[in-house]
């Protein structure tokens, strides 16, 4: 069984764009909070207030969709991962695996082999069968005993 030590933690290049995302963010809400206590208390000028306050905006924003654009590319590669350790426990399991199995198996959860074992269904990567006793088992197509290439 392997141990959640091998579980997909932040690499060490995920740090750097998410310090930068969140100082842009930070320094476009400095700059719009900026102007609007300048124009509030010394009532500067209109223009400066939307020239500098969409400024500000525009470096808020590109900050925010920075941030989720690295969410999403974190949620791929957990989903990718997940659906490897679920294929290759399966493959360990000689191509019939339950969820339990695949949960004991492997560092991830019931809820994520059952999540990626559907969307492996709608591929058609596996497919589920049911055992006399009511058990379902989900047959991984291409994966065999012992031979986990095809042809082999």
């Amino acid at each position: 069984m392997k141990t959640n030590s091998s579980l997909p933690q932040s690499r060490p290049g995920d740090f750097l764009p998410r310090l930068g995302a969140g100082v842009l963010l930070l320094i476009g809400v400095l700059i719009a909070s900026m102007e609007l206590a300048h124009f509030i208390i010394r009532s500067g000028g209109v223009f400066a207030l939307m020239f500098n306050g969409l400024i500000g905006a525009g470096f808020a924003v590109c900050g925010v969709f920075w941030l989720r654009y690295i969410a999403a590319l974190e949620q791929t590669r957990r989903r990718l991962y997940v659906e490897k350790e679920v294929l290759s426990a399966a493959a360990h399991l000689g191509g019939y695996a339950t969820l339990a199995q695949i949960a004991l198996d492997s560092p991830i959860t019931i809820g994520e082999a059952q999540g990626a074992i559907e969307e492996l269904c709608r591929h058609g990567v596996a497919h589920p069968e049911l055992t006399d006793d009511g058990t379902v088992v989900y047959r991984f197509h291409g994966l065999r005993a012992g031979k986990n290439l095809p042809g082999g």
